[in-house]
């Protein structure tokens, strides 16, 4: 019998018409077990020892180390995919980023149905789990130790993430959630005065409105004019200067999803709506910064002593909308053959307000200015996959995507106000300052648009040569990514023809002093200070083959042995012939796992695999942004060249106990060559951030995990202990003429600790379950410095606190969430006198801390 399945998603509103066959798709190779009977979407099954069991068994029987989330055990604990990424031992998620073995997010890779994903950050080279609606996951395996048939860039972790459709039942769900910050909620903010007029603005729509080139002409154009002429390009572009203070209301959340099955023969399918279409979310971070000079040394270069020459504080805050829709398609042609269509959006928009107080210690001045302006994220994903018995032991599946990225920032206003320092605490106004020449921290407007297009595929065959012995693996894969990027810089600036009433405005008229009457011939002009580097195109080729076999030894040995010969294409065109960037890699990846499973309760693994690491378009990038927040520029590198990775892993993974607790110790090794870190550099016009490739890179570390039932008695039959740890230690080696004074010192980014601890309850009717989860992260060296002029920076350790309870009364439920218990706050240091230890009293400067503030949330939802 032929089925179909159609999903029509609106806003707030999912609505699902299906036909469906048993079964789901599999990818690449491998085949999650067919869990439609478990899957009911009106129930959620309970997590005790048996899924405990089902969580782990999956695991141990695999010759690699992985994680693999199955539809079945992610519909007994629920959450997103950061909440699964959060139960992996060594994994940490920040912003939405993942990290795997204290790397840098950049070595982690996220793959949807065994195709990439675009990068989604401006400054790092990572994927946001977070733009990806929940819904999307029916499945999801976290590979820390490599495998032939996965994806060859990768150095932490590589995450594969199945999005089919499959429910059991018809439901209608109906959810609300409100937000509380502690000591912003209710409290007073500021917001640019514009966000808010349209009503695009309330679902983080609207950017095309206030895009401050959307009128004027282009770069080169605008650069040929003269001042009154570029006056004139001034008078068409919006006022979006003025600021108003604001009361922060709760965060909310808002759900409507239903389904239905329309079954033929008693066969259907069907995926649930997206549990959260729509939220907006406001939040605040306080941040002091601080800059030091002046050095003394002793007579071994050693520093001693250091100068503060300006201090601030900045409140940052952020009023994100966001939007998601997910649809799919199945289509079952018979018993071997099905298709399935799965489409992915999220529109994420941010008002993104920072106020900040500085203090210029030598220059004498006290200033209040502040970053305001609005990014806007939009993601959408496409993926045709299907799944083809073509005989009884030969298997072919296959992948086709497209998808899209935009990140616009329509406008980004920077200001700034100053006054004699010694007028601090009295009435004295501070004056706006209007530069007499292109600025990009005071009195710049800012303005890019990142789109990114991605086109993939793959196929993959299975041969089972041997019954339950040996099975052939082959496959090939494609995929391209472009990329068109485009900023600008423009400033309002003042001249002799400048009125004098104009030249040095007070603070009071920020908001009316740049309408359109005050530029011209005796006003205002405008200054286009975009440089040649601030566009680029550029495009990712990537084509890859392997070829490998698993083999079943025995009863309790199993073994696998492949290799994946990687094709890769990097080339960027700033425009400028003496700067471009051409990069191709041609690598064989091998990739070998032997594990041994006694009795199914007992697994030893050991596996080396190589892979790669490329640099990412801004990494490469001449392209140089002010960031406001270090009061920095970023600029790429185009010398950089892709880093190889060396993994070696060890693993010993025990099944014990009659509830299936488990426990299990993975020592690993790697040895990245040409690994890329960012370094911090003095220049006199202002610092700088930008990357540089190491010579080699050595990371050895180990991994424990366990999950312990407190006890077979009441109550503690309810509680599960679950923990892991992580320890590493990373050396880097320099290369020759490098400018660092340090011999030795770990790689950029790598976190030497990382422990998570989680004490989960629920009753014996299913009805009540509370959490309590605490997460630990080391010290890590944040940049590099090369111990003349710069310093190296350590982000300093982290504990946090969190716990969710919820409630199930018949058909409702209510869930309450509460983050950072602990009121953690972040901190950097510079490591003045480089012995790698970063003491908080002598000679090492903190030069950042911030505080996020606790978080909680209360949700209810009705199932119909």
């Amino acid at each position: 019998m032929k089925t179909m399945k159609l999903v029509l998603c609106s806003l707030g509103l999912t609505l699902s018409l299906a036909l469906w066959g048993q079964g789901e798709p599999g990818i690449k190779g491998h085949h999650f077990e067919d869990e439609h009977h478990h899957a009911k979407r009106e129930k959620k099954p309970h997590l005790d020892s048996t899924y405990l069991k089902h969580f782990k068994q999956s695991e141990i029987q695999d010759p690699a180390v992985v994680n693999r989330f199955t539809r079945r055990f992610i519909n007994a604990v629920g959450g997103s995919a950061t909440g699964l990424i959060g139960r992996v031992a060594g994994a940490t998620v920040q912003g939405g980023m993942v990290s795997f073995r204290g790397l840098n997010p950049r070595y982690s890779t996220v793959t949807v149905n065994g195709l990439a994903t675009p990068v989604t950050e401006q400054n790092i080279k990572a994927f946001s789990l977070g733009l990806l609606p929940s819904d999307a996951i029916q499945a999801m395996e976290v590979y820390k130790g490599g495998y032939y048939a996965n994806y060859g860039e990768w150095g932490g972790g590589n995450i594969n993430i199945v999005s089919t459709a499959d429910i059991a039942g018809n439901y209608l769900d109906v959810s609300f959630g409100l937000t509380f910050q502690n000591n912003f909620t209710f409290n007073d903010f500021v917001k640019p005065q514009y966000w808010g007029e349209d009503f695009g603005n309330f679902f983080g729509y609207g950017k095309d409105n206030i895009d401050v080139t959307r009128k004027i002409v282009g770069v080169d154009e605008f650069q040929e004019l003269d001042r009154n002429g570029a006056a004139e390009q001034a008078r068409m572009i919006q006022n979006t200067q003025g600021i108003e203070t604001v009361t922060a209301g709760p965060g909310f959340d808002l759900s409507i999803g239903f389904g239905h099955i329309f079954s033929d023969n008693g066969r259907a399918n069907f995926l649930p709506s997206t549990p959260q279409p729509f939220s907006r979310i406001p939040s605040r971070i306080a941040v002091n910064r601080a800059r030091y000079n002046n050095k003394t040394t002793d007579e071994n270069g050693t520093v001693t002593n250091s100068e503060i020459t300006s201090f601030l504080t900045d409140g940052i805050y952020t009023e994100t909308a966001q939007l998601e829709a997910t649809s799919q398609w199945f289509y079952r042609i018979n018993e071997n053959n099905d298709i399935n269509l799965a489409l992915t959006y999220s529109h994420e928009g941010s008002m993104i307000s920072l106020i900040r107080y500085f203090v210029g210690i030598r220059d004498q001045k006290d200033v209040f200015g502040g970053s305001i302006g609005l990014i806007a994220k939009q993601v959408f994903m496409g993926r045709l996959t299907g799944n083809h018995g073509l005989a009884d032991n030969l298997d072919l599946s296959w992948s086709l995507g497209v998808g899209t990225f935009n990140r616009d920032e329509p406008v980004l206003n920077r200001f700034g106000a100053q006054r004699p320092l010694r007028d601090q605490g009295t009435e004295s106004p501070y004056l706006l300052i209007i530069p007499e020449s292109s600025k990009a921290d005071v009195g710049g407007t800012f303005n890019s648009d990142l789109n990114d297009n991605t086109l993939g595929g793959r196929i993959d065959l299975g041969w089972e040569a041997i019954d339950n012995r040996l099975t052939l693996r082959a496959g090939v894969l494609f995929d391209r990514l472009d990329r068109d990027f485009a900023a600008r810089l423009l400033t309002t600036a003042k001249d002799d023809f400048t009125a004098p009433e104009l030249t040095t405005p007070r603070l009071s008229a920020l908001d009316t002093i740049f309408q359109t009457e005050n530029y011209g011939p005796n006003g205002y002009t405008m200054i286009d200070g975009t440089s040649e580097f601030e566009s680029y195109n550029a495009t990712n080729d990537n084509f890859a083959g392997y070829l490998g076999a698993d083999f079943q030894l025995g009863t309790d040995w199993k073994f696998s042995l492949g290799g994946r010969l990687e094709n890769f294409n990097q080339n960027l065109d700033t425009g400028i012939d003496t700067i471009q960037v051409d990069n191709q890699v041609t690598e064989f990846l091998p990739s070998v796992n032997l594990s041994y499973v006694g009795h199914s309760r007992l697994a030893v693994k050991a596996g080396y695999s190589r892979s790669l690491n490329h640099p990412a378009f801004r990494e490469l990038s001449p392209f140089t942004f002010y960031d406001f927040d270090y009061r920095s520029d970023i600029q790429g590198n185009p010398e950089l060249q892709s880093g190889v990775v060396d993994n070696f892993d060890l693993s010993l993974e025990v099944l014990f106990g009659r509830n299936n607790e488990y426990f299990a110790v993975t020592p690993f090794f790697k040895r990245i060559q040409n690994p890329i870190e960012m370094k911090y550099i003095i220049r006199s016009e202002s610092p700088l951030f930008s990357f540089e490739n190491a010579e080699q890179a050595t990371i050895g570390g180990v991994e424990i995990e366990f999950a312990k039932f407190l006890g077979s008695s009441a109550g503690l039959r309810n509680l599960l202990l679950s923990g892991n740890i992580t320890f590493t230690d990373s050396r880097i080696e320099l290369p020759e003429g490098t400018q660092e004074v340090a011999s030795e010192r770990p790689l950029q980014g790598q976190v030497p600790l990382i422990i998570n601890a989680g004490l989960t309850f629920i009753s014996d009717n299913q009805r009540t379950t509370a959490t309590l989860a605490y997460r630990y992260v080391g010290r890590y060296l944040f940049s590099v410095g090369d111990g003349v002029s710069t310093f190296p920076w350590y982000e300093m350790p982290r504990n946090y606190l969190s716990a969710s309870f919820s409630q199930r009364f018949g058909n409702f439920k209510l869930t309450l969430a509460a983050t950072n218990l602990l009121n953690t706050r972040f901190a950097q240091f510079e490591d003045a006198d480089l012995d790698g230890k970063v003491t908080t009293s002598g000679v090492d400067n903190e030069v950042q801390r911030g505080l996020a503030y606790q978080t909680f949330h209360l949700g209810v939802s009705y199932s119909f």
